[in-house]
């Protein structure tokens, strides 16, 4: 890997890890705080207007041409699971978890989405789940139940079970878009395009249905900004760029540190405390993901970027 690839990589990571905490200080739950729905609207706004500039300016409007409707339709199918479901309960999860300090375990349960998308791409791609795959799977189970109880194993419910279970659809609702992103074949950036759009106009035609401010006003700004512009363009395109210059698999492994560096800004930006079970939990989750990536043949075709 060269020094520019890894660069790429490493400011990704940074972005990509800072996502979940940025998200959290731009929301606030009741009327006077602006809604998740409300930060989901601007994020897909500003991010899928960038990408349009970016579509335009690399000469990639005729690949448009190449889509028929049904083509539309499909990628607009899984753009409902990745491009408002997973905001939607990832947001929702954030908001509700900031004045209990659960941030670091809720945020956790979105690292998941590799399990989920394992048994997504065998439910959905017919994918056989080998024996190593189960395993990692476990291991990933393994590692979210020690994060949600807190190191009390004997804990038969988790005191934030809801918000937890919220978190853990928002990496189910990932995992089925990565199969039904690699079922259906795209170009990357005008498919990513497709899949935005249909969240923007799923959030345009909710949104006013929805309780809570609309509209951002001081650092929201710079929250939307943040989440919209530098980790879904800014984000994506550098792991586009990565994904040229190096393996999947090698910038794919490097990318499992946003994971860590998530944490570092729930405790810098949040001022939440990270409790240590949390950092073993996720050391497990991470550890099953490499089990299973270790084992695996990569996937033909681009692998779905991992979420921002």
């Amino acid at each position: 890997m060269s020094r520019r690839v890894l660069l790429y990589t490493l400011i990704m990571v940074v972005l990509w890890g800072s996502h979940f905490s940025v998200a959290s200080l731009t929301m606030e739950e009741g009327p006077e705080g602006l809604s998740p729905h409300a930060l989901i609207f601007y994020k897909l706004l500003l991010a899928t207007a960038c990408l349009f500039v970016v579509i335009v300016l690399s000469g990639r409007l005729k690949a448009f041409r190449g889509y028929s409707a049904g083509d539309v339709a499909r990628l607009a199918f899984a753009g409902v699971f990745g491009y408002y479901l997973y905001y939607l309960f990832l947001f929702e999860a954030a908001v509700q978890a900031k004045p209990l300090e659960a941030s670091a375990e809720v945020s956790i349960m979105n690292y998941l989405f590799p399990m989920c998308t394992l048994l997504a791409s065998a439910a959905i791609l017919g994918e056989k789940l080998s024996r190593r795959a189960v395993v990692s799977a476990l291991i990933s189970l393994a590692g979210a139940y020690i994060v949600v109880c807190r190191g009390d194993l004997a804990r038969a419910v988790p005191e934030h079970w809801r918000i937890d279970l919220i978190a853990f659809l928002a990496a189910v609702s990932w995992g089925v878009f990565s199969a039904l992103g690699r079922k259906w074949k795209h170009e990357p950036i005008t498919g990513l395009f497709i899949f935005m759009v249909t969240g923007l106009v799923i959030s345009v035609v909710v949104l006013p249905f929805t309780a809570g401010r609309h509209y951002p006003v001081g650092w929201e700004i710079y929250g939307a900004f943040h989440v919209g512009f530098l980790c879904n363009t800014v984000g994506v395109m550098l792991w586009f760029a990565a994904l040229r210059h190096a393996g999947a698999s090698l910038v794919g492994n490097i990318a499992l540190l946003t994971a860590f560096v998530n944490l570092l800004f729930i405790w810098l930006l949040l001022g939440q405390p990270v409790h240590p079970t949390a950092v073993l939990g996720l050391a497990v989750i991470v550890l099953g993901i490499a089990l299973a990536r270790t084992g695996r043949r990569a996937a033909a075709g681009r692998p779905v970027e991992p979420p921002a």
